[in-house]
């Protein structure tokens, strides 16, 4: 198992401050109502547009112009507050000490997450980073994984995916590889579990002891 590839929300990143914030100032920049209640950390790993949707009262048609609104306003409202989780750096440091080619799939905006890691210096670790690309709308990861293994012709039963939501999962099963859930992001145990995933960890210590640990997955 040499190559890794991690999800940013919820998984390296704690985003979830800022994200709620800008995904509330966007709907009200547009007018556009909503029930602060319902603005939760199960919307994280959805794409924007998908999130907008639920969120919008009616049949959700200014969804897309709500995305655009969001994408605006995150580097100024949401980018200020993410941090990475404690411990990944060192994670990440260790895991390409040992050899491992890392990949990154988001479905957040490409150019976005990279800035986001450049400040946080999490780019040096990674061979590619597979964000959403101006214009796609995606109803997962799926085809941003098979991309990924396409691209450096990866063999799938060498492959990990770490993520922290079902979706992440679900892109890994729908490829053939193995997926390992991390219970500190946004996502629960049992929605993991339920997905497929092989393992989980609740802390990026026990996450790295997993990966280290080759022949257990």
């Amino acid at each position: 198992m040499r190559s890794l590839l991690f999800d940013f929300d919820g998984t390296l990143m704690d985003t979830w401050p800022g994200i709620q914030s800008t995904l509330k100032a966007a709907l009200t920049e547009l007018e556009i109502p909503f029930e602060a209640h319902t603005v939760t950390r199960e919307l994280v790993g959805m794409p924007l547009q998908k999130v907008f949707e639920k969120l919008m009262p009616g049949d959700g048609s200014g969804a897309e112009a709500a995305a655009r609104k969001y994408r605006e306003l995150f580097p100024r409202i949401g980018m200020p507050g993410a941090r990475p989780f404690e411990g990944v750096p060192g994670l990440l440091e260790d895991l390409r000490m040992e050899g491992r080619q890392l990949y990154l799939v988001t479905a957040r905006n490409e150019i976005i997450t990279r800035r986001m890691m450049t400040e946080h210096g999490l780019t040096r670790f990674f061979a590619w980073v597979r964000g959403e690309l101006e214009g796609e709308a995606p109803e997962g990861k799926s085809h941003m994984v098979a991309e990924v293994l396409a691209r450096f012709d990866l063999d799938p039963p060498g492959c990990v995916m770490v993520g922290d939501r079902s979706y992440d999962v679900d892109a890994a099963v729908a490829n053939g590889i193995k997926a390992v859930g991390v219970t500190y992001g946004y996502g629960t145990a049992k929605e993991l579990q339920d997905a497929g995933a092989s393992h989980l960890a609740g802390t990026v210590h026990e996450l790295k002891k997993v990966l280290m640990d080759g022949g257990s997955l």
